[in-house]
């Protein structure tokens, strides 16, 4: 929760406080000084003149102005450089004991106190009486259509991006539903953001790490059934090439997805499908309906239908889901299959270091 505050709030403090300073002033977020706060910024104007800020990040809360100056004061006291409160919003009593302690302030309502000796500075404006209303708070659980859509874009672009673009690489509705689930990417270390909320870097193995701490095969899709193909694997994989609205996850696509001179580190025993109707494609492969621990096939109904209406053509035709999906699948489904997504992420690191270990 914490760091998901400090994201969400420094960035745009940073361009408030650009807005507010003379345009030969320019400011950054500069190494910590240590003690208690949150961020240090820096401030640099005309000839040498130059200054430390030294941040507290607080969310808007109903505690009494005694217990969050207290905090303030805490953190004034661990640092030779003047404090700057940012938060959502200052209501009058706090304003006035910050402006008491020397305290500066600067908010999402538009008030805003930021006074300094050396430089001289000194910057007053007035904002709103009561703060915006918030925001839905960010993605908790990643297991929607729209999470996992946008988690496959984001395993697969290269950045810069923002939310807007990546909402449309993702074809997802709104751009809201980027945004609640950025700052629980950035909290997990799998997605980096500058000062503009761009996008700039992408952790990808920290990035499906997190997806697959919600997400599985087996329980992140629609209904799934176990069949046992009485013939051996080869002959359903022949007709796989002929009908329409599946496609091919796991070890059997992962293999599709290894470059051809690399030798698998696993076999493939058992074939994993995605079927808008499973029941249906069970019987147009003559399988059989049979128990978890006796099947070498599963097919499962995806959650989102855009997996099986264009799937990836494999060398031999075999349609396959889209990399980032197999990877997530090989990861999470019964037995060995995650060596071979291990496997898949070193050859993908070898021509994108975004897929390097972190």
């Amino acid at each position: 929760m914490r760091n998901r505050i400090i994201e969400e709030t420094l960035s745009e403090a940073l361009s408030r406080l650009r807005r507010l300073l003379p345009s030969t002033w320019s400011t950054d977020i500069a190494p910590s000084s240590g003690g208690r706060a949150d961020a240090t910024f820096s401030l640099k104007g005309p000839g040498n003149a130059s200054a430390l800020l030294d941040v507290a990040v607080k969310r808007w809360t109903t505690a009494p102005t005694s217990k969050v100056v207290g905090a303030l004061s805490g953190v004034q006291r661990t640092t030779p450089n003047p404090v700057l409160l940012v938060t959502d919003y200052t209501n009058r009593p706090l304003r006035k004991a910050c402006e008491e302690l020397g305290i500066s302030y600067l908010d999402g309502a538009g008030w805003a106190f930021i006074r300094m000796d050396n430089p001289a500075i000194f910057i007053r404006t007035e904002g709103a009486d009561r703060p915006a209303p918030r925001v839905a708070s960010e993605v908790t659980r990643l297991n929607g259509i729209a999470v996992g859509r946008i988690i496959r874009t984001l395993l697969e672009i290269q950045p810069p991006i923002g939310v807007r673009d990546l909402t449309q690489r993702a074809g997802v509705k709104s751009a809201g539903s980027v945004s609640k689930l950025l700052p629980t990417l950035v909290s997990a270390g799998a997605v980096v953001r500058d000062e503009n909320a761009q996008i700039i870097d992408v952790r990808r193995r920290a990035l499906l790490d997190r997806w697959t701490q919600d997400y599985t095969f087996l329980n992140g899709n629609g209904v799934v059934f176990d069949f046992l193909a009485p013939r051996g694997l080869g002959p359903v994989l022949d007709q796989l090439t002929e009908i329409s609205g599946l496609c091919v996850t796991g070890a059997f696509a992962g293999r599709g997805y290894l470059n051809k001179q690399t030798v698998p580190v696993v076999p493939a025993t058992t074939l994993s499908l995605y079927a808008n109707n499973p029941r249906r494609l069970g019987d147009q492969l003559g399988l059989i309906r049979m128990d978890r621990q006796s099947s070498n096939v599963v097919i499962a109904a995806p959650r989102d239908p855009d997996l099986v209406t264009s799937p990836v053509l494999s060398d031999s035709d075999l349609p396959l889901a889209p990399l980032p999906q197999v990877l997530a699948d090989l990861l999470t489904l019964p037995g060995r299959e995650s060596l071979l997504a291990d496997q898949l992420m070193d050859q993908l690191a070898e021509s994108d270091p975004m897929w390097s270990a972190p």
